[in-house]
């Protein structure tokens, strides 16, 4: 069976081909990411690893932040019929704002953030991965009206090459300041994004969705709350690690956080993905949410079991004996990653189904709930708190979701 005929396999068994074009570039990102997280931790160690993690962590917040949740709009409002190059060319008028914002915001948190660094640098560093960020966001939702991911799965090739190979150089060369990795990051990561998003966007054809765009920036405004919450649930650990115990407590939490993303990382791209699929499918009458939580559910630990086990047997023999403490975060932070990955699809669920102040109840909960006791429990317990309250904030989110999805439609307001 050949490359092409087995994506098309897939695709059929997928119910769509953009779903396995995501699905296939996130184990790209996975595997990549696993890669070079070995790669910074044995040439930063759990200090500089820690630094290193606090600063990506900001650049995703600032991205998520500035796009106004006009990626996850799009999809839902662009016209029936729209192709790729006016999907492309309407996302470059989508992101202009959340460009600058970005800017001002990458800029504002290289001026806060302590490192051991010069704030200059650091700034460049996170305008190029806050950019970056926001150019892969616009190319996934092209990826999802046009209905092909495979710019997008050759962009994400691209940038996980380009990354290991820079961390190779680097380690090799004993770069030991994180400003370098952030750098190479950076501009590791923008380019494949950016060209081929512009790429996208050239052709004959003319975009006549000016509704369309009108539509999606209201509705993004709309999404931007559960997008924001979702994220620092998701995040919130990994950003008061450091300011309520130390860099080293990140450093070591983070190698297997990063693992443990294997588990979520597809569960969110599908469930992105699908929204569009199921709103239809809803509006017809024809959603089975229990059905595919279910399936997701029975995926979900399957693949915790195997990451988990996978994780802790790997731990010492890829990182090294300084990482020897990170061993006993596994269950925890790999129940919290499967947590996350059903809490994202019953969202996306409830979003499909209509019910988006049921999505904004959901993430409301379960991040409040994570940060409150990743106060409680962070100065304490360290990374192992922080694992927990994400635990715990993941299943009070679950409960809600289910207890909403369950509730009749007609019955008090969506």
């Amino acid at each position: 069976m050949n490359t092409a005929t087995a994506r098309n396999l897939l695709g059929r068994l997928a119910g769509a081909q953009v779903v396995t074009d995501l699905v296939l570039a996130q184990a790209v990102l996975a595997l990549g990411a696993l890669i070079i997280n070995a790669l910074v931790a044995r040439g930063l160690g759990p200090e500089g690893r820690g630094e290193i993690a606090l600063l990506l962590q900001v650049s995703y917040v600032a991205g998520v932040v500035s796009v106004l949740g006009r990626d996850r709009s799009y999809p839902l409002a662009v016209a029936a019929g729209t192709g790729r190059t006016e999907a492309a060319r309407d996302l470059t008028r989508l992101l202009p704002v959340p460009l600058l914002l970005a800017g001002v915001l990458a800029v504002g948190a290289a001026v806060l953030i302590p490192t051991s660094d010069g704030a200059a640098i650091i700034a460049w560093g996170l305008l190029l991965l806050v950019t970056a960020n926001l150019s892969t966001r616009g190319l996934r939702a092209v990826s999802i009206v046009a209905g092909s991911g495979r710019r997008y799965l050759a962009a994400m090739c691209a940038s996980q090459l380009g990354m290991v190979a820079a961390a190779v150089g680097l380690l090799m060369q004993q770069v030991t300041a994180p400003a370098a990795w952030l750098v190479a990051y950076g501009v590791t990561q923008v380019l494949p994004a950016v060209v081929a998003l512009l790429a996208a966007a050239r052709g004959s054809a003319v975009s006549e969705a000016g509704g369309s765009l009108a539509t999606a920036r209201r509705l993004g405004y709309r999404l931007f709350a559960p997008g924001v919450l979702e994220l620092v649930m998701a995040r919130a650990d990994r950003l008061l690690l450091p300011m309520l115990s130390t860099y080293r407590e990140l450093g070591l939490y983070v190698v297997v956080a990063t693992f443990a993303e294997v588990i979520t990382i597809p569960f969110q791209q599908y469930a992105d993905s699908s929204v569009p699929r199921w709103a239809a499918a809803h509006a017809a009458g024809r959603l089975r949410p229990w059905c595919t939580a279910g399936v997701c559910l029975a995926a979900v630990t399957v693949g915790g079991a195997v990451v988990g086990l996978a994780i802790h047997l790997s731990v010492g023999p890829l990182f090294g004996a300084s990482y020897a403490p990170a061993v006993v975060l596994v269950p925890v932070v790999v129940a919290a990653a499967c947590g996350r990955a059903i809490v994202l699809v019953l969202a996306a669920l409830s979003t499909a189904s209509g019910r988006i102040r049921l999505t904004n109840a959901v993430h409301a909960l379960g991040t409040g709930c994570a940060v409150l006791l990743c106060l409680i429990l962070i100065p304490g317990r360290g990374a192992l708190g922080a694992a927990t309250a994400l635990v715990l904030g993941s299943g009070l989110a679950i409960l809600l979701a289910v207890a909403g999805l369950a509730w009749p439609a007609g019955k008090g307001r969506r």
